[in-house]
Order: structure tokens, then C-alpha cells, then sequence
């Protein structure tokens, strides 16, 4: 399954480029090109890789296959509502990763409870 144009989108969203995406997650741009023309499918790309791509990209490493996860993130849930700029959109990407991982460490003190 090719994840191109969900990659694509997601840039776009949140102003990255190629060259910016490649720099920050050390990978070698033309893999991201291979990806981006879904020349490489999901499968096929590193897990590593796929981690290091949705942390630049501010989502979830499971966005890319899940359409529920897609539906539920906060920028994907807001395109063409209000202000969409890249610096909007990266706050709201922000805002919704601090949650997550205020709702991960609430998990994990209510465990350490039990």
C-alpha cells in the first residue's frame, strides 16, 4: 500500500518540504521520493524510519494506514476550517502530541497504583 499522497498532504499541512522532511529525520531523500511517488510501499519502509518520519511529521506512526487515526488528528480533522496556516497547524499538531503523552502518563501512574 502506497502512503504518498497521505505523506504529501501531511508536508503540505504543516509547511515541510522534501529537503527539510530528508534533513530532519536522516533519511536519504531520495527514499522520501520513493515514497512520495509510492514507489516504496508502507511495508517496505523501515519502522525506524516510519518513527522518525511521523515524529517530524507531528502524527502518529500508524496515520498513515489508519484512516480512524487520520480522522481523529487534530490537523487532518481541521483542514479547510478557520486558520490553516503551517504555523497553526504545527500548534495544533503540538497540542495534540503534549495530550497524548499527558493521557500516556496518566495511564502509567494509574498502573503503578494497582
Amino acid at each position: 500500500m502506497g502512503i504518498g499522497g497521505i505523506l504529501l498532504e501531511r508536508m503540505e499541512s504543516i509547511g515541510m518540504n522534501l529537503s527539510e522532511l530528508a534533513q530532519e529525520t536522516f533519511i536519504d531523500i531520495r527514499i522520501i521520493e520513493n515514497i512520495l511517488n509510492d514507489e516504496i510501499n508502507y511495508d517496505e519502509i523501515d519502522q525506524f524510519d516510519r518513527e522518525l518520519i511521523s515524529s517530524a511529521l507531528l502524527c502518529q506512526p500508524n496515520y498513515w494506514i489508519d484512516s480512524k487515526v487520520r480522522e481523529k488528528d487534530i490537523v487532518n480533522a481541521s483542514l479547510n476550517r478557520g486558520i490553516n496556516d503551517f504555523n497553526t497547524n504545527k500548534i495544533k499538531a503540538k497540542v495534540q502530541q503534549c495530550t497524548s503523552d499527558l493521557f500516556f502518563l496518566q495511564s502509567l501512574i494509574e498502573k503503578s497504583k494497582r
